[in-house]
């Protein structure tokens, strides 16, 4: 899970023509972690459930 503030942080290190990988390395985060966040498909401050429910 990122910080709101690290999210800010990545998406103005794409705006400014990093790779992924190079964020990545700079963040000291994952790059599936980094492409998520910027894609949209997580979101800053929510955790993500470790198992799905089983209902």
């Amino acid at each position: 899970m990122l910080s709101e503030e690290d999210d800010v942080d990545i998406h103005a290190l794409k705006r400014q023509g990093m790779t992924i990988s190079e964020i990545a390395r700079r963040t000291h985060h994952d790059r599936k972690t980094i492409r998520a966040y910027l894609s949209g498909k997580r979101a800053p401050g929510v955790r993500q459930r470790a198992t799905p429910d089983s209902c």
